[in-house]
């Protein structure tokens, strides 16, 4: 990211703040304004910041390329966030089918009987000639 980028979430949220009735695009233009009246000592702060993401996307770029994952923050593999979301996904879509296969078997038992379909009402026929 840009030092400009790194400026533009320190201000945004502040001249949110400060002007609640702001558009986002009021909010980019006044954040342009802040940026071209910042000292170059001011600026200096975010060009560090801006190269220390400069340097961490050239290593996880470089891991990526050379072991297929990169580290995270949280000293895990990226590629095991991967695995978890794509369980989480396999879970939520289980889950959804398990609750709609339910909802239907809720549906089906909240019906009158005289709603039933032809070949559960055949049987019950049956049933009853059998048990005479």
């Amino acid at each position: 990211m840009s030092a400009y980028f790194f400026f533009n979430l320190h201000s945004q949220k502040q001249i949110l703040q400060e002007n609640p009735n702001f558009s986002l695009m009021d909010s980019s233009k006044r954040v342009s304004e802040l940026w071209k009246k910042l000292d170059v000592s001011e600026r200096e702060n975010f060009e560090k910041m801006a190269q220390k993401d400069k340097l961490r996307y050239e290593n996880d770029l470089n891991d990526m390329l050379t072991l297929g994952y990169f580290i995270m923050q949280d000293g895990s593999r990226s590629c095991e966030h991967l695995r978890i979301v794509k369980k989480k996904r396999e879970f939520k879509q289980k889950t959804q089918n398990d609750l709609d296969e339910d909802m239907i078997d809720d549906l089906v038992e909240k019906l009158p009987k005289s709603i039933e379909s032809p070949k559960s009402t055949k049987k019950s026929k049956v049933k009853a000639v059998v048990e005479d």
